[in-house]
């Protein structure tokens, strides 16, 4: 007996040993903070030339191919970039200390280099091209947040970061892909709450209407409409603050590709005169017959031009015919 109870005890303290290894191997990787492995010119550490000119002033150097060493990049605190047409934050990952970032008008899109800064409390992010902050959780540090006038569709990661006490998220602007006129269009709304739910449109250009989770649009003349919109706005419970997030999804709108429904003469449907002899071959046409209408064009599938010493292949597709 005595004997099974050493055995549970000793087996007990080796798995709570086992855990608090891994737990502290764990901790460590997530942690780790990035450094560069030997001192280098900026421009090799921060690739986005604008990015070097502002890091290069901050230093006081000289040019950006000036060399800094990791203690000099672990000096700077605090690191303004705002305004200078920046793309990739490629490098700001090696000032370990960094506690404060200010990026705002600038042409950024991912800020996945940020998530090894251990120590960063405020981020400003006003006026970029953010489409997605889900990895942003995985800086607990951070105290203050601004990410208005981005591209966002949703905030629902923040309410994993504990520590956030500013937050804006006002005016985004979200752009789809554009899509080809239809007298009825419809689309999904992909703005969500902090659950995942679509937020209900507050305005819809257009007189278009909002059913389920469809903004549809009565269009019925597609020469004078090159887009349309609808606006959203909600208070979100963001931790203990209340957050406004807002903005404008706009969705553009392509002509129509125009289809040809009646026959027509070859040599006016397609004028270059090279391509119509081709053309005529493919679709077993003489001289002056006319070609039919689109779906017969849609039943091309290659032409062959034999006399350019190889055999030349063209796929055919309808827009080559708008």
């Amino acid at each position: 007996m005595k004997r099974n109870n050493y055995l549970k005890k000793g087996l007990t303290i080796f798995l709570i040993i086992t855990i608090a290894m891994w737990v502290n191997t764990s901790l460590g990787v997530k942690v780790q903070a990035m450094s560069i492995p030997h001192a280098m010119p900026i421009n090799q550490i921060f690739p986005d030339y604008n990015l070097a000119n502002v890091v290069k002033r901050h230093l006081g150097k000289q040019s950006v191919t000036d060399v800094v060493a990791q203690r000099e990049l672990d000096k700077v605190q605090i690191l303004n970039g705002n305004g200078c047409n920046i793309s990739s934050m490629e490098g700001v990952q090696y000032f370990r200390h960094l506690k404060q970032l200010s990026m705002s008008y600038n042409q950024i899109s991912d800020v996945k280099v940020l998530t090894s800064l251990r120590q960063l409390e405020l981020l400003i992010l006003e006026h970029n091209k953010l489409e997605n902050i889900d990895i942003l959780v995985d800086i607990p540090t951070l105290e203050g947040l601004y990410v208005g006038n981005n591209a966002l569709r949703d905030l629902w990661a923040l309410e994993a970061m504990g520590n956030l006490k500013y937050i804006d998220a006002a005016e985004q602007k979200c752009i789809n892909k554009p899509v080809e006129y239809q007298p009825n269009l419809v689309i999904t709304n992909t703005i969500k709450d902090m659950i995942g739910k679509p937020i209900i449109p507050n305005f819809i250009s257009d007189n278009g209407t909002y059913i389920n989770t469809d903004v549809t649009w009565d269009l019925p003349n597609p020469n004078f409409i090159t887009e349309v919109s609808y606006s959203f706005e909600e208070v979100q419970n963001i931790g203990k603050e209340q957050v406004l997030f807002s903005g404008v999804v706009i969705q553009p709108i392509k002509p129509q590709s125009p289809a040809i429904e009646n026959t027509g003469n070859i040599n006016r449907v397609f004028p270059e005169s090279s391509f119509v002899e081709v053309l005529k071959k493919s679709l077993r046409k003489n001289n002056g017959m006319n070609v039919g209408p689109q779906n017969e064009l849609d039943k091309a599938i290659e032409f062959h031009d034999e006399n350019r010493g190889n055999v030349m292949f063209i796929q055919l597709k309808k827009s080559l015919f708008m």
